[in-house]
């Protein structure tokens, strides 16, 4: 052990191999000691100590070096100073290696992430509002719906406001046969301005601290509605869920070479909900037992009832009732200041 207190017997640092932290360290196979002797000759000949000539390192080791082991030891000191000086802390804890971002996580970490699973409804859970009856209102202000259409829709949200949306499904079918041969892409793009007019600020109050708490958790967030796929996977990247479209739970209207055919691949709605979620389950390895799910609708009980943390969201009336006697959470989640301002004004009904 040298000490390098002594400017007369000061030894060579060991530092980085990279030019801008020093002078590689001695070849493998040279002599560590007479390596540094060199060193020093050279630096006493030119009266400037490689230290005045470089700078002062960043970061190196202590002034008393240990010279053993040849050349090798001192290869590898000095590629520990290297990672010392060149592998920092990236500022990314756990949860941003994860989950990218606030607004949803990277599909290519799942794999890492918790098998917990935050299933999420759209329409009065993420949103105060019902999706639908925007689209609706849209198409009939264009004059792209039936009259009849216009009164089955009517009937089914006033059905749905008081949690009674038993057979919504034949609305449902309805409203798919009437969008036959429609350009699946001109209805994205029809859906995404209705979404950025009248939706894309109704998230309710308590629903983003209610994500970023399975965030800190690296738990999933899932979209799960009976939305059509447009609206959920539109939803999804507004509002924080998963974004990719296997990981997007919805109704799917049928599609055949860019056009719709007017038929329902998949029904996501009452019973429906629970089954396209617990196959979505299965293909992912997820137990049910473990995930949660908000929703505000009594149509959604049957998923409520096979979930381990089922969670009540502003809900309708026969679901609180449900909620009360099975004990499950009841959380007001509030309203976006658009439907407060509303609600000041005047009355209606709840699905507006």
């Amino acid at each position: 052990v040298v000490s390098s207190h002594d400017p007369a017997k000061r030894t060579c640092r060991v530092n980085s191999p990279f030019p801008r932290h020093g002078v590689p360290a001695p070849p493998l196979g040279g002599n560590a000691g007479a390596s540094c002797r060199a060193r020093r000759a050279s630096s006493s000949k030119s009266g400037v100590s490689r230290r005045s000539q470089q700078g002062t390192p960043t970061r190196s080791f202590s002034r008393v070096v240990v010279l053993a082991g040849g050349a090798t030891a001192s290869v590898m000191c000095a590629a520990g100073v290297a990672h010392a000086e060149y592998v920092k802390p990236s500022g990314r804890g756990l949860e941003d290696t994860l989950v990218d971002d606030e607004m949803g996580g990277e599909d290519g970490v799942k794999a890492k992430m918790s098998k917990t699973v935050a299933f999420y409804d759209l329409d009065h859970t993420i949103i105060d509002t019902n999706s639908n009856k925007h689209w609706i209102t849209t198409e009939i202000k264009n004059g792209r719906v039936t009259f009849k259409l216009i009164v089955t829709a009517v009937y089914w949200f006033a059905k749905y406001a008081m949690g009674n949306g038993e057979g919504a499904e034949v609305a449902g079918a309805e409203a798919a046969m009437a969008y036959a041969g429609k350009s699946s892409a001109d209805l994205k793009k029809e859906v995404v301005a209705v979404f950025d007019a009248h939706l894309k600020h109704r998230m309710r109050p308590g629903c983003g601290p209610s994500m970023a708490t399975h965030r800190q958790r690296n738990e999933r967030i899932v979209i799960c509605t009976s939305s059509w796929q447009y609206a959920a996977q539109y939803a999804a990247e507004l509002f924080g869920c998963e974004t990719d479209s296997d990981n997007v739970l919805s109704s799917v209207m049928e599609e055949k070479n860019g056009k719709l055919t007017g038929a329902i691949a998949e029904i996501a709605y009452g019973d429906g909900k629970y089954l396209v979620t617990k196959k979505w389950c299965d293909k992912n390895g997820i137990d049910l037992n473990d995930c949660y799910f908000y929703s505000d609708s009594m149509s959604d009980v049957k998923l409520l009832e096979m979930v381990g943390h089922p969670v009540v969201v502003n809900p309708d009336p026969r679901l609180r009732k449900r909620a009360e006697e099975r004990g499950w959470p009841i959380e007001d989640w509030g309203a976006a200041p658009e439907k407060q301002a509303n609600l000041s004004k005047k009355k209606g009904m709840r699905f507006f």
